[in-house]
């Protein structure tokens, strides 16, 4: 098994809790593994929030999503950004979420236009209403 179905495998079993392995920090995690270089790019935001509403309160994620992403992708990690992702890649998205709120998430591109996203339970497959950007991670496709 590959490293990205190992990671969706991963996303499909074990439980989905804020601040650990959430929407905002599953794909810092992806990059972590996939770089393989040591850093931990969500170290400093493990349990600090336990729902939407202290995510929210603590990084602005929900209405400024795209500062904490250049923050944590471009400034910690050096990726680049891409106008169109492939598999491995990760991407900033708005979509009509679980209750329909249309909402932005960060997700892992599994095929063009398609991307998995961390949800409550499990992982999603996702279409986004809206690109709002996207990185080049560097997965060979192991």
């Amino acid at each position: 098994m590959n490293r990205l179905s190992f990671t969706l495998n991963r996303w499909l079993v074990d439980p989905h809790v804020w601040s650990v392995d959430d929407c905002i920090i599953a794909p810092l995690n992806w990059v972590s593994a996939v770089k393989g270089d040591g850093l931990d790019l969500a170290a400093d935001l493990r349990h600090t929030y336990d729902d939407f509403g202290s995510a929210q309160r603590a990084y602005q994620f929900f209405t400024d999503p795209l500062r904490m992403a250049v923050e944590y992708l471009e400034g910690r990690a050096g990726l680049a950004r891409v106008k169109t992702p492939v598999r491995g890649d990760v991407a900033l998205f708005k979509w009509a979420g679980q209750g329909g709120r249309i909402l932005p998430t960060a997700g892992i591109c599994v095929a063009r236009g398609q991307f998995a996203c961390r949800a409550d339970p499990g992982v999603l497959a996702v279409s986004p209403n809206h690109l709002i950007a996207a990185w080049e991670v560097g997965y060979a496709g192991d």
